[in-house]
């Protein structure tokens, strides 16, 4: 269907034909109906033409685990209705050129409302305008949040691969494109893909993606008896390209900087704009893409940047919070080590996300660490 055609009475056609099971076509509805009430009857219209995450995840309605997402959101826009000054998370999230960056302060605000706090969006304090001031019974707190993935090609390129799965059938690792490369780069990979794409509608098959020798990635149509042969299939090729060494296991593009090195230049940018004031408790939240894996690889990413956190006087905690990875169907675990809390969610499906709640044992104000964790899990 052309873009000039959705509006939300088209998306709510796509959730009554959606394959998905009568309770998850009812929260689709909900979600579809609270955004169209919070972003307003015209915004689709007049963002016809954008790569709003919003409008894609919208335009993407299935009945796939995607699905997920767009309820997360919805449910996140409901929770902060009644937030004092909400109206300014509404206008970043009404703009076209919204690269993702207020998408996730809607969910770390809505998570935090969804879990018994009272959340005042952009309060001003001072000359300083945080992202939000939190109250939950006698904790008080500002929260900062930063990503590392703002680049306007990023959803493009994010796009583009959803537009060449629909060409080519499975493709695997899905995930590839999501690794925080930067914008030259993705602009790089965005265009091969969407040549290959084009290349796939044609019916031109297998379909074998090129980029010079710093990513070499196969998508491979549905050819294959299963989704164990499609993750053998795209190993096998990346082996014998030398992309990968033989048994090195499924790394994707390697990105162009650590992400180790990420987060750092993050918390000093942080520290010299100084969003928070500096008299009152924080918690800087970064988000991302940093394949923890478990609690000991995540305590290795930890022991390259808390002496970063530690130089931050007033901020209590740095959450560290990754995109959406799909693993094992399991509740929420939450491991409190000495100088970080792991937390891997269930947020639907099989889709889970992972949290790492940095401790900063020099700062001046004290906290329960595992209540603030669970103040940002996923909301059930």
């Amino acid at each position: 269907m052309p873009d000039h055609a959705d509006g939300w009475d088209a998306y709510l056609d796509r959730v009554k034909a959606a394959k998905a099971t009568p309770e998850m076509k009812a929260q689709l509805t909900e979600a579809v109906l609270t955004l169209r009430r919070a972003l307003g009857e015209d915004w689709p219209s007049r963002l016809q033409d954008s790569n709003h995450p919003i409008l894609w995840s919208l335009r993407m309605i299935s009945g796939a685990m995607g699905d997920g997402i767009l309820v997360n959101w919805g449910g996140c826009v409901s929770a902060l209705e009644n937030a004092e000054n909400f109206e300014s998370l509404l206008d970043k999230l009404r703009r076209p050129d919204e690269e993702g960056s207020a998408t996730v302060e809607l969910e770390v605000a809505g998570r935090l409302a969804g879990n018994g706090c009272a959340v005042e969006l952009e309060p001003k304090v001072g000359n300083k305008r945080p992202d939000m001031r939190c109250r939950c019974g006698d904790l008080k707190f500002f929260v900062e949040v930063k990503t590392l993935n703002t680049a306007p090609e990023s959803w493009k390129a994010i796009k583009t691969l959803t537009d060449a799965t629909a060409a080519c059938g499975s493709i695997f690792p899905a995930g590839i494109i999501f690794k925080t490369l930067a914008e030259p780069h993705l602009k790089e990979v965005a265009g091969v893909l969407a040549r290959e794409a084009g290349r796939a509608v044609s019916g031109r098959v297998p379909v074998e993606v090129h980029l010079d020798k710093v990513l070499k990635m196969y998508l491979v149509p549905n050819e294959l008896p299963n989704s164990t042969g499609l993750c053998a299939e795209w190993l096998r090729r990346q082996e014998e390209a030398g992309v990968i060494p033989r048994g090195g296991g499924m790394l994707g593009p390697p990105d162009n900087v650590s992400p180790e090195h990420r987060v750092r230049v993050r918390i000093n940018r942080f520290v010299h704009e100084g969003q928070i004031p500096p008299e009152h408790p924080g918690v800087l939240v970064i988000t991302g893409h940093f394949r923890f894996g478990d609690a000991d690889r995540a305590g290795r990413f930890v022991d390259q940047v808390i002496e970063n956190v530690y130089g931050m006087g007033n901020i209590l905690a740095v959450a560290l919070v990754t995109g959406d990875i799909i693993g094992d169907d399991e509740e929420t675990t939450i491991i409190d080590r000495q100088d970080f809390v792991f937390v891997r969610n269930k947020i639907y499906g099989c889709i889970r996300e992972d949290i790492v709640l940095i401790k900063n044992r020099f700062c001046g104000f004290r906290l329960d660490y595992g209540r603030l964790a669970s103040l940002l899990a996923a909301k059930k």
